[in-house]
């Protein structure tokens, strides 16, 4: 699952020092036919301060190990409050296919399905459920204008223009694969599903990576700490 978008305002005087720690993303479930090798979740993004501004890291995706176990690990919760977004379930039936739940600033992992697994949840919509077809990712958010600048481009692309973040990855499936960050996408950096090796997500977007059906899963995308002020 994704981390989450969290915007505000806050004072911040002359010469003092703020504590910024960019949270890594989560490292992918590795290839094993005997282990239920689900995805490990994300750390949290933190700016110190007179009044501390952080969100927790997503939760890893459910995994789903091969014959003759067929073991499922359940996916990951996002550490609530001030959490991100849950980790898509894995494949086949039980509550171990459950999607993670989100947080504060995120969205719950869909549930997994009968060969699919779920799609991951973002910071802008749950993951999509697994069927035969692997779920899609969650949709990701786009910060807001005052973020935005040409000349400085941040975040991914997404359903419209750039600037997106927090997209939820793709659940592994056959024949087809889940998309990161929603339908039509890959969007805001988020990783899509792959029968191989699942695609990681952008780094500094605080998106999902990508399930797969044979190999490793994708890891997930570092957070980022944007500042705007008056010029």
């Amino acid at each position: 699952g994704a981390g989450g978008l969290r915007t505000g305002t806050t004072p911040i005087g002359n010469s003092v020092t703020y504590t910024i720690t960019i949270g890594s993303g989560g490292i992918g479930g590795a290839s094993s036919s005997t282990s239920e090798s689900g995805g490990n979740g994300g750390s949290a993004t933190t700016m110190s301060g007179p009044s501390p501004i952080s969100v927790n890291g997503g939760g890893g995706g459910g995994g789903h190990s091969g014959p003759p176990s067929d073991a499922r690990q359940a996916a990951g919760n996002s550490p609530d409050p001030l959490g991100g977004s849950g980790g898509g379930g894995a494949s086949g039936p039980g509550p171990d296919g459950n999607g993670g739940s989100g947080g504060t600033y995120g969205n719950a992992g869909g549930t997994g399905g009968s060969y699919g697994g779920a799609g991951g949840g973002g910071a802008g919509g749950a993951g999509a459920d697994g069927t035969a077809s692997g779920g899609n990712g969650g949709a990701g958010l786009q910060i807001p204008t005052t973020y935005r600048n040409p000349a400085a481009s941040v975040g991914a692309p997404g359903p419209s223009g750039v600037g997106w973040f927090a997209g939820g990855g793709g659940g592994k499936g056959n024949p087809a694969a889940g998309t990161g960050g929603g339908p039509g996408g890959p969007y805001a950096g988020a990783g899509n599903a792959g029968s191989y090796q699942g695609a990681s997500a952008l780094t500094n977007t605080g998106s999902g990576g990508g399930a797969s059906r044979q190999y490793n899963g994708g890891g997930g995308g570092s957070g980022i700490v944007l500042l705007a002020y008056p010029s």
